[in-house]
């Protein structure tokens, strides 16, 4: 049994904390999650590819009447498009993909750019739902390092997202309200934008086995707006680190402890 000092937390369930809390950080080390993405790039590479006219469809998982997953290629991959390499570079990503959902074979828009998301969380707010951005901060921070996936070893074995059903249970009716989405549904998509972070980066020239980018540039980066919009972070701190890298500002560890100290056990 997980045992936490409840009065640093401020509405959050016991239950949730004994779901989502991570005991030891030692488990987030590059050594443990690398190569997990890794395997993930891996197999989006193994994808079939169409046209940008023609892409193919990759259905990936089924939440009741919807599919998320990919179609291949994306616009990154086009002859004109500028993408820049870490070896300074410039020129088309060959891996991008385009995250995508649909219901009842129809693709269906969501919630995907920077703005649009952090417009997500917004709103959230607007509608006093701390507790909801609380559970999807520590949400996101775990998917950055992989904690909810099961990935086989087995050749073409599909990866798996699996969240707890009392959580998504939760999160349900909120972020329904502000994505028009079943919360599964919404929180399979933003996996799938972080997985083909993680795949553009890898062609990129960057390794993604021990480098903080792709997919934890992106998810670390909804972690610390949340901490700001909580008042657990600096709004100026988050500022500079997006201006400065260029379109992220990724949490550290230490600040995601004081921002949500439930979250993740410090030694």
């Amino acid at each position: 049994m997980i045992k936490i000092e409840l009065s640093t937390v401020c509405h959050m369930h016991k239950k949730f904390i004994e779901l989502l809390n991570i005991p030891d950080p030692k488990i987030l080390e590059p050594k443990k999650v690398g190569p997990k993405r890794l395997q993930m790039v891996n197999f989006a590479r193994t994808l079939s590819r169409g046209t940008l006219e023609s892409p193919h469809e990759h259905k990936i998982w089924k939440v009741r009447a919807y599919w998320i997953g990919f179609q291949k290629p994306g616009i990154e991959t086009a002859a004109d498009a500028e993408t820049n390499y870490k070896d300074g570079t410039v020129a088309p990503n060959p891996d991008d993909m385009k995250p995508t959902i649909w219901k009842s074979n129809k693709i269906i828009k969501a919630p995907a750019s920077f703005e649009e998301i952090f417009h997500v969380f917004e709103r959230l707010l607007r509608n006093d739902e701390e507790n909801v951005l609380e559970l999807l901060a520590a949400i996101l921070y775990r998917d950055a390092y992989l904690l909810d996936y099961e990935i086989s070893d087995q050749p073409n074995a599909v990866p798996e997202y699996r969240l707890s059903q009392d959580i998504l249970q939760e999160l349900e009716k909120p972020l329904f309200s502000v994505t028009g989405l079943p919360a599964e549904v919404y929180l399979k998509y933003l996996q799938m934008i972080a997985w083909n972070e993680d795949v553009k980066y890898n062609a990129l020239g960057y390794n993604i086995a021990k480098e903080k980018t792709g997919r934890q540039g992106n998810l670390l980066t909804y972690t610390h707006l949340i901490a700001v919009l909580l008042g657990r972070a600096r709004l100026a701190n988050f500022c500079y680190a997006f201006a400065r890298s260029g379109g992220v500002a990724p949490i550290t560890g230490i600040a995601t402890w004081a921002a949500f100290p439930w979250l993740r056990n410090e030694k």
